[in-house]
């Protein structure tokens, strides 16, 4: 699984903590406020019982299962790092490849 960062663990938790979800996982999901603005990931928090059993762990962090990522992502989520990186988060390859956000085309 991915390495995450004390820093990307510490957003992710403050999300899910703030989000008053319970038995809560975790969507890395992209926006922006406006189409001209880059895009920033964030951690999107969910109830898992949308997910079923399609969810894993990572740092002690439930996550959606890769498999409902595309191949790029789901090998980033497997060997890359996923790090805090402005406003949001930022998930690498493991040749340091930012993979998302991406900046066009939709996840």
């Amino acid at each position: 699984m991915m390495t995450i960062t004390s820093a990307a663990a510490e957003m992710i938790r403050d999300f899910v903590q703030r989000s008053g979800v319970r038995n809560p996982v975790v969507y890395l999901g992209q926006a922006s406020s406006s189409p001209s603005e880059p895009r920033q990931l964030y951690p999107l928090v969910y109830p898992s019982s949308r997910f079923l059993w399609l969810t894993t762990t990572a740092e002690g962090i439930p996550f959606v299962a890769r498999l409902l990522y595309p191949r790029d992502v789901r090998r980033a989520m497997k060997r890359g790092v996923l790090d805090v990186s402005g406003k949001g988060l930022v998930l690498k390859d493991a040749n340091g490849t930012v993979v998302l956000p991406r900046y066009h085309g939709a996840l």
